[in-house]
């Protein structure tokens, strides 16, 4: 096997050192290695300015940074174009090759392709590495439904977590470190809890409680663990190794909400269109109404549905949302609104921080029942859905403060009860629900 002289290791997904796929690949390969994580310009600059987001990053790349101080080596910190920036770092200080692993967003995957060019063109090797998953996309052969998916990627489940370099040899380059960039960045505190506590809360996980309550908006019953995984500061492997430490009744729920996690990952590799169109042929003319200020209402968590404001508002404070909480919008939005499931999706890219476009996509589409799901018309009654999942309103009461003293019976079902200073519903779930089945219905028709 060869040995290179100095290899280029590119940390995005993946900041953490233990079970880096990349990491560990160059590390076995090259006498030394130039670790860099690059703040695209194109990306940053979208973001505002006061945004968590960049905390949330800032918090995890300090973590990597002293992971590899431990072991000798320093975390290199860029702003700029990466496909102008590898190539800048390759021509001067000698790089031989270049590891990544694999991301599988559109964008990212053509910026992969240029930076690859280059690097041929400078003699250079770019090598693309499997991480972010546990069973990659074309592994499994095209299915366009997730419960025969899920029956085959169970069969490839074979790969275990490895252990980080116990020393990395890092050349003292001139390029800009952690400090430099953060003085840069005008953000707010991050409002998650330290970056460390994602190895802490993998342990303590109660997995009986996430069967049991998973659904609940009202109580603690989830992982929390998505920007974690999102950003790799925990690998999937570590967390499947953890699931697996439990009965076999309880991990079955957990991993296959993992694997849902990689079935949109399938579907956008084996139809790629479908980030910009609906999956199913049969619904891509449906006529959405897209009142502009009805979106805006639903955005603004002024539905005046307590269950699906609260939710907004969580969005917006926290930049999360529980799952169950995000299929109701969903549903809200392009069933009852009839607003095009695509604006949902920008709204979420605005604020989610463990936001994974193809991910969010899969989702959204499912949501709005156009998606790689089998059921024909999933309509949520936001009454129900608040009755089932927060029977006390907890959850309402937690995000809509001024309606502390309102009972929850009140709070489900704004439709049979006027809420105290709140005003009626911006729609009637009876007339939405009826809309909702001939806009979807007319589309059917279309084709035929």
């Amino acid at each position: 096997m060869q040995l290179y002289q100095t290899s280029l290791v590119r940390f995005r997904q993946d900041l953490r050192v233990h079970d880096n796929t990349a990491l560990i690949l160059a590390c076995a390969n090259s006498q030394s290695i130039v670790p860099v994580f690059i703040f695209e310009s194109v990306i940053l600059d979208q973001w505002p300015a006061q945004d968590p987001r960049i905390w949330f990053i800032i918090d995890a790349i300090t973590q990597l940074d002293q992971q590899l101080r431990a072991r000798g080596s320093q975390l290199y910190v860029l702003y700029g174009d990466s496909t102008e920036l590898i190539p800048q770092i390759i021509q001067q200080h000698n790089i031989d090759t270049v590891y990544v692993n694999r991301s599988y967003g559109r964008w990212s995957m053509t910026r992969d392709m240029q930076i690859c060019d280059s690097c041929r063109d400078q003699w250079v090797t770019m090598e693309l590495c499997d991480d972010y998953l546990l069973v990659e996309p074309w592994a499994i052969e095209q299915r366009k439904v997730f419960s025969p998916y899920y029956r085959l990627r169970q069969q490839h489940l074979k790969r275990t977590a490895q252990s980080a370099p116990a020393h990395i040899t890092t050349p003292d380059l001139p390029l800009t470190h952690r400090e430099d960039i953060v003085d840069q960045l005008d953000a707010w505190p991050n409002l998650y809890r330290p970056i460390d506590y994602a190895s802490q809360a993998l342990q303590d996980f109660d997995l009986s409680k996430y069967v049991a309550k998973r659904n609940r908006v009202d109580v603690d019953g989830t992982s929390r663990l998505s920007p974690y995984t999102r950003f790799g500061i925990v690998s999937i492997r570590q967390v499947y190794e953890v699931m697996l430490t439990h009965s076999d009744g309880l991990t079955n729920k957990y991993i296959a909400e993992l694997a849902r996690r990689e079935f949109w990952q399938h579907i956008m590799h084996y139809f790629p269109e479908t980030v910009d169109i609906e999956f199913q042929e049969r619904k891509r003319n449906i006529a959405w109404i897209n009142d502009e200020s009805q979106f805006e209402a639903r955005c603004d968590g002024r539905t005046w549905y307590p269950m699906v404001d609260a939710a907004m508002i969580q969005l917006k404070q926290k930049n999360r949302m529980h799952g169950r909480a995000r299929m109701l919008v969903a549903s809200f939005l392009t069933k009852h609104l009839l607003i095009d499931r695509r604006r949902g999706e920008q709204h979420f890219a605005r604020y989610l921080i463990d936001y994974d476009r193809n991910v969010n996509i899969g989702n959204r589409q499912r949501s709005a029942s156009v998606g790689a799901d089998p059921k024909p018309l999933r309509i949520f009654s936001p009454i129900i859905q608040a009755q089932k999942f927060d029977p006390k309103a907890i959850y309402i009461k937690q995000y809509l403060p001024q309606l502390v003293d309102i009972p929850a019976k009140i709070l489900h079902d704004p439709i049979t009860h006027q809420i105290p200073d709140y005003p009626a519903p911006i729609v009637d779930h009876i007339t939405a629900y009826r809309r909702a089945r001939e806009a979807y219905r007319q589309s059917y028709d279309a084709l035929e």
